[in-house]
């Protein structure tokens, strides 16, 4: 894959690639270039003449800032979207996709303000009442010190927990190239003293004994106000940002004490192998480290296959009107 998925830490000497999920040390990426063992490959790496700043770790110009507390996190970005308004273009996406006009504002989606002025005044706002140290998607402009927040062209989706706090963000983004991610974490990782942001879950509804698992907040977001919409029923979805961003699947399901989950993964899993690894991986983390007791899964592959864009859980639901699923 060359379209940037690939993330090296040279502090650790680890890799990771988030579009497979195949990740490891310097000796198991070594091994597998090289089609050799990892004690081939540490043997190799000892004799090969590599000059001394070849391995030592680079650190970054502006290293990422500890996380502030979902607390002042909740806050913070509150605020944030209270200066914040929803573009007519963002709003009809979010009207196509089968969301009402109440729910778009309840929810809280925002349009990202591209006039840097805009950004900046706002941030003034918040930092006289807040650090934005710590808080993932600010940063401070390296020229003039002044706060700022990443400002790609598109639209906000709140990450919430169980409480309705936002952990975080993603963005939805409004032009991508071939390649690229269409979903980005708001996140202002080695950007002068800005913060890395955490691959936390979203939930969406009150049944936490039997939910929905699927990729996406703004899709549990649709699925869950179709269903209580079409049949009355508030079921539940937990929304990973990533398929590949299960570090806090079994805490969050251990804390909502979570009997029967139903995984709702995209129907692409039927062609992309990625996706079929990744679903085994997360079967793995339920089975191993929660206490769910039943996991289903959830397929619509014969509507995809007539029309492909019924591809998430969401497009089934509001393409078939139907909400009478599992």
């Amino acid at each position: 894959d060359n379209k940037y998925h690939m993330s090296l830490n040279t502090s650790k000497n680890t890799y990771r690639c988030n579009k497979c999920g195949e990740s490891g040390g310097v000796l198991h990426l070594y091994a597998k270039l090289n089609k050799c063992d990892t004690k081939t490959a540490y043997r190799e790496i000892i004799n090969k003449n590599i000059p001394e700043y070849a391995y030592k770790p680079i650190q970054e110009e502006n290293d990422s800032n500890p996380i502030k507390g979902i607390e002042e996190r909740n806050e913070v970005y509150n605020e944030l979207l209270e200066y914040l308004v929803l573009s007519d273009i963002h709003k009809m996406d979010l009207l196509r996709r089968g969301l009402r006009l109440d729910i778009i504002q309840r929810n809280g989606y925002k349009s990202i303000p591209q006039i840097p002025s805009i950004r900046t005044e706002i941030c003034k706002k918040l930092s006289t009442k807040y650090d934005l140290a710590g808080i993932p998607g600010f940063y401070q402009n390296k020229y003039t010190d002044e706060w700022d927040f990443y400002s790609p062209s598109g639209y906000m989706i709140p990450l919430r927990d169980k409480y309705g706090r936002i952990q975080g963000f993603q963005v939805r983004k409004d032009n991508v190239k071939e390649g690229e991610r269409r979903f980005k974490s708001f996140s202002s990782r080695a950007l002068n003293n800005g913060t890395k942001s955490e691959g936390y879950i979203h939930v969406v509804g009150n049944n936490y004994k039997s939910l929905y698992i699927t990729e996406g907040p703004l899709k549990g977001d649709i699925s869950n106000f179709i269903s209580k919409a079409v049949d009355g029923i508030d079921r539940t979805f937990l929304c990973l940002p990533g398929i590949n961003a299960i570090k806090y699947l079994a805490s969050v399901l251990n804390e909502l004490e979570t009997e029967q989950v139903c995984l709702a993964i995209d129907m692409d899993k039927i062609s992309n192998p990625n996706v079929l690894k990744a679903i085994v991986r997360i079967q793995d983390v339920i089975k191993k480290e929660t206490k769910v007791k039943k996991v289903m899964e959830f397929s619509w592959e014969k509507e995809y296959s007539k029309n492909k864009k019924i591809k998430g859980i969401d497009d089934f639901m509001y393409y078939t009107k139907i909400a009478k699923i599992i």
